[in-house]
């Protein structure tokens, strides 16, 4: 599996983001806070439909839109595959997957696989026991 092509719309700091991807390791990098966490989350979200650091998909639409939308073009299993997410201040929330119009969360969930390592579990090694 591998992701092929991500597109942002009015997502956390993104008014406008094209990234072709290519198989292998694909390399992010940027100043501070120049969006580098906001788009690595974004691979979470298609992964788990839930934002990593916030709580209401509203919080994912950039300042002042009504709206985001993002998009997921990658392949599994040997074949093409595209998630699309639109959501909306109001709280509506419509996804596609291989442009169908799903109907439950676990529709989608699973589909693209991430694995997430944040700041936070270092915890697990270094807290206290």
């Amino acid at each position: 599996m591998f992701a092929k092509h991500l597109s942002l719309t009015d997502y956390r700091c993104y008014e406008k983001a094209e990234i072709p991807l290519v198989p292998g390791i694909n390399v992010i990098r940027g100043p501070n806070a120049a969006g580098k966490t906001n788009l690595l989350e974004s691979f979470l979200f298609f992964s788990t439909l839930k934002p990593l650091r916030s709580v209401k998909d509203k919080d994912l639409i950039r300042s002042g839109a009504d709206y985001a939308f993002a998009e997921l073009e990658f392949e599994s299993e040997g074949r093409d595959k595209k998630i699309e997410i639109a959501l909306s201040q109001t709280g509506g929330r419509k996804i596609t997957k291989n442009g169908v119009a799903i109907r439950k969360n676990t529709e989608v969930i699973g589909s693209f696989t991430t694995v997430i390592f944040s700041p936070d579990d270092l915890y697990l090694v270094k807290g206290a026991a």
